[in-house]
């Protein structure tokens, strides 16, 4: 965790947080978030272009 080195999805045997959970949107992997989190953030973008 120390030395700045980014492990993203491949993190076994390194000493990492899985902030800010396991289970967030669906699990704490890179194709978690993009399957889960940002259709999300899409969505809410589209919706506030749209009031503009």
């Amino acid at each position: 965790m120390n030395t700045g080195e980014r492990v993203l999805d491949q993190s076994a045997g390194h000493a990492v947080k899985t902030c800010p959970g396991t289970g967030f949107f669906g699990g704490n992997s890179t194709t978690d978030a993009i399957n889960n989190f940002y259709p999300l953030v899409r969505q809410r973008m589209q919706e506030i272009l749209a009031t503009l």
